[in-house]
């Protein structure tokens, strides 16, 4: 008995120390390691396997914006719009494995990226008549205009040999993937010595929907893990060469399918979008869970297309800066062989209200902004929706009569919404290898440290009130004896 609170201090010392040292150094420690071994790219193993044919279902919901007073829009009036969709096409992509460098940590590979329409996941079919401006007249009368009057008059009778209308009048699934050739950029790009269009057709995505010819350099993650994910390389170039300045042409960021371990909320997350020919970035929003999991929920700040982001500066090669869209529109023109096609938010959000107040829009954060979740110890993706709409600059036009009466006018032609959600197996996985054990540590480490504390404290309390016992037994015997 007379061992008991010496015991039991000693006891509760050495299992706060024990409960501090495991589950405040070395289970953080271990997991660390593990994670680190885990998030690489090498052959064979899940992240590979997961990577290199993506089986997390991933939907495209397309919407499109049809044109109802088209004659009136050729005299001057706004154009009368009508959202159309979702068009919903279901994504598979897939690498094809073309080098794995061991001695710089890189794999070199070829994306392929296949749609296929759910009519059962969409709000219409893809024989939907659209009325749209015609991009590629657009385009044509857009470079004109930068030419000489000897030039533009030449042009004139060359351009009316093929008919042309202002506007398209075609179908939801032809506009959007599937594409009509067009005779008059097959003739223009034989003059030119170069292609303007896959195989002179046009639809928004018909790029997207096939092998890509272009190769993506990706650091592993096997040298430093910190690395994981990023594009290294494009086309076998390590910088663009599109925009007006060295910020402008740097290749950023990851393809938004992986990225490195260990995020924080401090971390600025970058994207680079091969489509668009830039990287972009996103930042900590809040705290999220996803499907049971505990995430960080990151997206583009509301500046990300702002004129007065100096980020964004170099993107409008115009030497005259004041023709450069307003805030929250950004030209993607030099990355499409000179389109007059121009990128924003769905619905213009955290864009200048010039832009969405012809059209009566009223863009909602929630349903409009790109965001991301992200496991932050493992750097998995949870869920993600990439948001963005293609726009076109319709202005009068002395190179071509048709466009000559045409209101000067930002005018929207498609939004997408492309949402992914991580595969349920690789949830699982996540889950049972490092969310419940995790969780269990922490429960445990308070738990047992509870207990420490607790026989700690009763231990000196014991042992406290032995000494007062005897310190009063002591003084009680001293009395005896003197008396």
């Amino acid at each position: 008995m007379n061992r008991l609170p010496g015991a039991l201090f000693f006891a509760g010392l050495a299992t706060m120390v024990g409960t501090i040292i495991i589950c405040w150094i070395a289970v953080p420690g271990i997991v660390h390691w593990q994670i680190t071994k885990m998030i690489r790219l090498e052959p064979g193993n899940d992240v590979w396997n997961a990577w290199e044919h993506i089986k997390a279902p991933i939907y495209l919901h397309a919407y499109i914006f049809n044109i109802t007073n088209a004659d009136d829009v050729l005299k001057g009036e706004t154009p009368q719009l009508q959202q159309l969709g979702p068009y919903v096409y279901e994504q598979k992509r897939s690498k094809e494995i073309l080098q794995i460098n061991e001695k710089n940590g890189t794999v070199i590979y070829k994306p392929t990226m296949l749609h296929f329409f759910r009519p059962d996941l969409s709000n219409g079919t893809e024989e939907d008549p659209i009325t749209m401006l015609n991009i590629p007249l657009l385009s044509v009368a857009s470079e004109l205009g930068t030419m000489s009057s000897m030039i533009r008059y030449m042009a004139r009778y060359y351009l009316d040999s093929f008919e042309e209308e202002p506007f398209m009048h075609t179908n939801a699934g032809t506009v959007l993937f599937k594409g009509s050739h067009v005779p008059m950029i097959e003739s223009i790009s034989e003059l030119m010595g170069r292609e303007l269009l896959p195989n002179s057709t046009f639809a928004f995505f018909i790029e997207r929907n096939g092998p890509s010819p272009d190769n993506f350099e990706v650091d592993s993650g096997v040298l430093d893990s910190k690395g994981f994910g990023d594009i290294k390389s494009w086309k076998g170039k390590h910088e663009l060469d599109v925009w007006g300045g060295p910020t402008c042409n740097m290749i950023n960021g990851s393809d938004s399918t992986i990225y490195a371990p260990f995020i924080t909320k401090q971390k600025i997350i970058r994207v680079f979008e091969a489509e668009i020919c830039r990287s972009l970035y996103l930042t900590y929003e809040h705290e999220e869970e996803a499907y049971g999991i505990p995430g960080y929920k990151f997206s583009p700040p509301s500046n990300i297309f702002g004129s007065e982001n100096p980020d964004n500066e170099c993107f409008c090669k115009e030497t005259d800066k004041t023709k450069c869209p307003k805030s929250g529109v950004v030209s993607i023109g030099p990355c499409k062989n000179n389109a007059p096609i121009f990128i924003s938010n769905p619905l213009f959000l955290d864009a200048d209200p010039s832009y969405r107040e012809p059209f009566g829009f009223e863009p909602n954060a929630s349903l409009h902004r790109p965001y991301l979740i992200v496991e932050p110890r493992t750097g998995v993706v949870l869920e993600g929706r990439k948001r963005v709409q293609l726009n076109t600059h319709l202005k009068p036009s002395d190179a071509i009569d048709v466009f000559a009466n045409v209101p000067d006018i930002m005018v929207p032609l498609v939004w997408i919404d492309e949402a992914a959600v991580q595969e349920e197996v690789q949830l699982n996985k996540l889950r049972n290898m490092l969310v419940t054990p995790l969780r269990v540590v922490e429960y445990g480490k308070w738990s047992m440290l509870a207990v420490s504390c607790t026989m700690t404290v009763i231990g000196i309390a014991i042992f406290m009130l032995k000494t007062k016992n005897q310190k009063i037994e002591a003084r009680e015997t001293e009395k005896f004896l003197f008396m």
